[in-house]
């Protein structure tokens, strides 16, 4: 896996993970409370990377399930790393604040 995944790509993995059938766009956008497009460019991005299936579907709406090659300590995993680079941005960022506060003095 080369491209690295973002908060919103791990809540999608793990929502998928822990429903018992594959969901249309709508309905993940509508559990997740982001938008249907957020989603679609998301749902794009993980298909991409074989980490979730199009289940074939008699339907309109195309249905989305995880990929059998997704085990559940991956995800975990997976959000260990985007939870330690949200908090080193997050630092860094207090950092910066702090010395613009200290130069403005």
């Amino acid at each position: 896996m080369d491209e690295k995944l973002s908060r919103v790509d791990i809540d999608i993995l793990d929502l998928l993970k822990s429903t018992r059938g594959p969901l249309s766009i709508s309905a993940i956008a509508q559990a997740l409370r982001y938008s249907y497009s957020a989603v679609w460019k998301h749902i794009r991005k993980l298909e991409k990377m074989g980490l979730i299936v199009r289940v074939p579907n008699k339907g309109a709406r195309a249905l989305y399930t995880i990929s059998n090659t997704v085990k559940e300590k991956e995800i975990s995993a997976l959000a260990e790393q985007i939870h330690i680079n949200f908090t080193i941005y997050e630092h860094s960022k207090i950092g910066e604040e702090a010395k613009k506060t200290l130069e403005e003095r």
